[in-house]
């Protein structure tokens, strides 16, 4: 703790008792107050986190980045609630409709098949490999939550999880 930080309160204790006894407007509290906020501002590296993850980025590419160990990041997304979005390695197209997925299974699932590969082309749709972060899907385009495999419209950077799709062919 600063130096000057514990003489302020050493002061008020010397006053007061206790620092519980000293009222909210005694100048050395607020002082000592306004020391210790300035110190908890987030710090550059937290926003960098926050802005890759945001992105798409894996947690490890952020941790290759920006030179973070694997539990700074993880205590950084914890604590300040962050999700991370799917790499998506997988591309279905029909007609208007463009859908991202991580894998062949959870695009085939998604759109009511049960097997992969033959099922979704025989009804129509084009499927190929095409890796993907979250920033370089298009807005108005279709994705697939792998861990709930449901499908949503992206629409904007902060919309990961916001607008599902209960009937894509409607």
């Amino acid at each position: 703790m600063d130096s000057r930080i514990l003489e302020l309160l050493h002061q008020v204790e010397l006053e007061y008792g206790s620092v519980a006894k000293c009222p909210d407007d005694d100048q050395r509290l607020l002082e000592a107050r306004s020391i210790l906020l300035a110190k908890e501002k987030p710090d550059d590296t937290t926003e960098k986190v926050k802005a890759l993850i945001i992105k798409g980025y894996s947690l490890n590419e952020v941790c290759k980045k920006l030179k973070l160990g694997i539990a700074k990041l993880n205590k950084i997304k914890e604590q300040n609630q962050l999700l991370t979005r799917p790499q998506f390695r997988y591309v279905a197209t029909k007609g208007k409709y463009r859908i991202h997925g991580a894998n062949m299974a959870s695009i085939a699932r998604a759109l009511g098949y049960k097997t992969r590969l033959s099922a979704i082309k025989s009804n129509g749709w084009l499927l190929w490999a095409e890796r993907r972060r979250w920033e370089q899907i298009d807005d108005g385009e279709y994705y697939i939550d792998p861990d709930e495999e449901n499908i949503y419209v992206k629409r904007g950077i902060d919309s990961y999880r916001k607008h599902r799709i209960y009937n894509l062919m409607e």
